[in-house]
């Protein structure tokens, strides 16, 4: 176990995106690891909408921030069209079970998903704006790509928090849409946020990976009760919605 959890720290953080891509029509994110490195789940993800990173602190701020990002590399379905992203809701996974020790192999069973609390604000921060574009207390739009002329990789987001996030897995639950009226949205897509930590343990690195095997369409292998999550889950976000109403 040591000499693995060993390889799962350089795998850790490898630097994952989520490809922009159109599958069937719709717009769909496929999540991927650039540097080539499986960390567990997939160099090429066998499902979409869903990937997962790790907080870190800035400094001794007493914030933490996350990078998530995206990649247009065939970008010819959206030429001349902008990329719009929109944050439908949020929520967590409160105290996971931990690790046993088996690595890949455990099975953590349903995730119990709850609405953040009301501490838990999180600001999501795009390009040059000194203003958040978005947070989990205001949820909007905005353009990811102004008329897409050609491919356009890091694409950056950078949710921050002024919480420790060590403890729990958070998620953000965006749609991705175009001004082409000839692709569909997206159907959610998730950006789980996963705690910091010095080894891939603390940093719940297997938990990560099975929430994001329950979040995403078309994994290869998801038990039955996923469905019920996923409608848990659209229950956080019409929840969130309506309290700030």
């Amino acid at each position: 176990m040591i000499v693995l959890l060993m390889a799962f720290s350089v795998w850790a953080h490898g630097n994952r995106r989520l490809e922009i891509i159109v599958q069937d029509g719709q717009i769909a994110g496929q999540g991927y690891l650039t540097n080539g490195i499986d960390d567990g789940g997939g160099i090429t993800r066998p499902y979409v909408n869903a990937i997962h990173s790790h907080f870190a602190p800035v400094g001794n701020t007493g914030l933490y921030n996350n990078i998530t990002g995206f990649d247009l590399i065939d970008a010819e379905p959206f030429e001349g069209s902008d990329l719009v992203l929109t944050l439908m809701g949020a929520g967590k996974w409160a105290n996971p079970p931990a690790q046993d020790g088996t690595l890949l192999a455990q099975d953590f069973g349903t995730p119990q998903l709850s609405p953040l609390d009301p501490s838990e604000n999180i600001e999501v921060f795009f390009g040059a704006a000194v203003d958040p574009v978005a947070t989990t207390d205001s949820l909007g739009s905005f353009n990811l790509i102004d008329s897409v002329s050609g491919p356009v990789t890091d694409i950056d987001l950078l949710p921050l928090v002024d919480f420790d996030p060590s403890g729990s897995l958070y998620f953000l639950e965006w749609t991705l849409s175009t001004t082409n009226p000839l692709i569909a949205d997206s159907e959610s897509i998730y950006t789980i946020l996963s705690p910091p930590g010095d080894n891939p343990v603390d940093r719940f690195h297997f938990q990560s990976l099975a929430l994001e095997r329950t979040l995403s369409v078309n994994a290869s292998a998801i038990p039955e009760p996923g469905s019920l999550v996923c409608l848990a889950v659209g229950g956080i976000a019409i929840l969130s919605r309506r309290k700030r109403r």
